[in-house]
């Protein structure tokens, strides 16, 4: 259940928290797809697609399918703030994740990028493609990122999340990534942009209710305990 939560947070925290107050506003989905020694096991757990709204310095990341949806709820990203929630609307629960700038928990780590010579037509739009390294970290082994990225989506990078430089924002890349093969601990899960849609976002979708009850994060959220 660790790894599985582990692999999902790792996807999850992808595309978190935006930068300034232009640049791309609307929905992008993703679809998921796992292969690997362990990838039948995790079917049941795993979702299907991700989705993203997307509005000035915010971000909602919506999980769709699979009992990941249940255990995971919404990601909130509160960009200007530099703030990361987990919510249950179910529960009307809202978890803080820990803060990713903490100086003791801050590692240098050397991703290495490398511009390949192939494009990928990806949802109307001519991607390249990029191969990432990333050393292993606490707990975790090597990862290989293949990216395909876009220039004409104004997408921002987060300023506070850090989490996020490691996955879509990655130093290097020339644009934003509309798929992404990630290969670590055995799995490769395969995200691929399936829809992009420009459109006003409410800005009730970035904030945690007032009725809410506000809890920093422990794994044993993801249990309803």
């Amino acid at each position: 259940m660790k790894k599985i939560f582990l692999f999902l947070l790792f996807a999850g925290l992808a595309v978190t928290g935006l930068r300034a107050q232009s640049g791309f506003e609307g929905r992008i989905e993703f679809t998921i797809e796992v292969k690997g020694a362990e990838a039948e096991q995790m079917k049941a757990y795993m979702p299907t697609a991700y989705e993203y709204l997307i509005s000035g310095t915010n971000m909602r990341m919506i999980t769709i399918g699979g009992m990941a949806a249940a255990m995971m709820g919404d990601m909130v990203i509160q960009g200007e703030e530099g703030k990361v929630y987990m919510v249950k609307d179910d529960q009307k629960r809202a978890f803080i994740m820990p803060d990713t700038e903490d100086e003791e928990e801050e590692e240098d780590i050397n991703i290495q990028v490398e511009k390949m010579n192939e494009t990928l037509e990806i949802a109307g739009y001519t991607c390249q493609k990029y191969k990432v390294m990333v050393p292993a970290g606490k707990g975790s082994e090597d990862a290989t990122q293949y990216m395909w990225t876009t220039t004409k989506l104004d997408v921002l990078q987060p300023s506070s999340v850090k989490a996020a430089e490691y996955n879509l924002f990655v130093k290097g890349l020339d644009g934003f990534p509309l798929k992404v093969v990630t290969t670590t601990n055995g799995m490769t899960l395969d995200m691929t942009v399936r829809e992009i849609e420009k459109k006003s976002i409410p800005a009730s979708k970035f904030e945690i209710p007032s009725d809410y009850e506000v809890t920093e994060f422990n794994p044993a959220s993801l249990m309803g305990r």
